[in-house]
């Protein structure tokens, strides 16, 4: 073996091209992204020019492996972390931005309240790139991410607020993700970032909704709540494994204040929304909210025999 002849892992799936003969049996190889690993020599094979010819599959200048993207369909849609294996150690992280948008992020590793920058790139649609690799045996030490996005095409197009989103993986969910890459069409362990982000623009939603004097023959955009609503976090995803705690908090939170605005807005009475007993935080924030909205007669726990305490009954003006 020599530099510059393209060699395939035996128990992987990365290609590359010898870019260093290390010591003690070690060559260093250049796979995709121009991304650097040692491997031992018995672990390789090299790769005959004839087989190009022979598969018909053309031969990359620069030892990159050319992955096949296939066509998104509309389930795809959106933007993903994918953790790809390079082999049974090492798992190569890619964003991937299958919206029709033009993608401008930035991904950062959460050290207590600092942050350690990791990425930051214009992405465009039906594009990828690989961010960093890690090592499967380290999965508990690895940190929470922290990405904010934003989109925007050439021409005109419908708003899109900007979102943030904090990441912090459980081994016991992260490990069952394992689907096809949208776009890269390789197996990995994929996580969808934009996943239950709304481009309503729920400030502005809010104020209008809480105004005193509503049109009576304004024709509401909403659906009337149901009469009690459940805020448990698996009722409003079935993707709260993967969330943070700050995560599903605020999903909870958005909720509550969503159907609280729209009860009012469609002149309900009543309405009660049920969020469990747990630590107490989730009710403290709500009876926080309520307390500052000038548009109830009053709020209260509901009785034991219905929710055991663990919903809070809203009386509208």
């Amino acid at each position: 073996m020599n530099i510059g002849d393209r060699v395939r892992l035996l128990h992987g799936h990365e290609e590359g091209r010898i870019v260093k003969i290390l010591e003690n049996g070690l060559i260093e190889i250049e796979i995709e992204d121009g991304f650097q690993i040692p491997v031992m020599k018995k672990e390789v094979v090299l790769i005959a020019r004839e087989e190009a010819d022979y598969f018909n599959k053309p031969e990359s200048d620069q030892g990159t492996p050319i992955i096949k993207q296939k066509q998104v369909n509309q389930s795809e849609k959106g933007v993903f972390l994918s953790y790809i294996p390079v082999n049974d150690k090492v798992l190569a992280c890619h964003i991937i931005n299958t919206k029709e948008e033009t993608l401008l992020f930035s991904l950062s590793e959460q050290h207590g309240n600092d942050l350690k920058h990791l990425s930051a790139a214009e992405l465009k649609p039906n594009k990828s790139l690989k961010i960093a690799e890690f090592t499967v045996a380290s999965f508990d030490q690895w940190p929470s991410l922290h990405f904010e996005a934003l989109f925007f095409k050439t021409g005109f197009y419908a708003k899109r607020l900007p979102f943030i989103k904090d990441i912090k993986f459980k081994a016991s969910a992260f490990f069952k993700s394992q689907k096809l890459t949208p776009l890269l069409n390789q197996k990995g362990y994929v996580y969808q970032l934009d996943a239950n982000i709304s481009s309503v623009d729920t400030a502005a939603l809010k104020e209008a909704l809480t105004e005193k004097n509503i049109p009576e023959q304004a024709n509401p955009s909403f659906v009337r709540p149901a009469k009690e609503i459940d805020l448990h976090i698996e009722v409003l995803t079935d993707q709260y494994e993967q969330m943070s705690n700050a995560e599903k908090i605020q999903l909870q939170l958005k909720t509550f204040e969503q159907q609280l605005n729209y009860a009012i807005a469609s002149g309900m009475d009543e309405i009660t929304f049920i969020h469990g007993v747990g630590n107490g935080v989730l009710r403290k924030e709500i009876h926080k909210i309520l307390s500052q909205n000038n548009n109830l007669k009053f709020f209260q726990d509901t009785q034991k025999s219905n929710f055991g305490y663990g919903a809070t009954l809203v009386k509208i003006k």
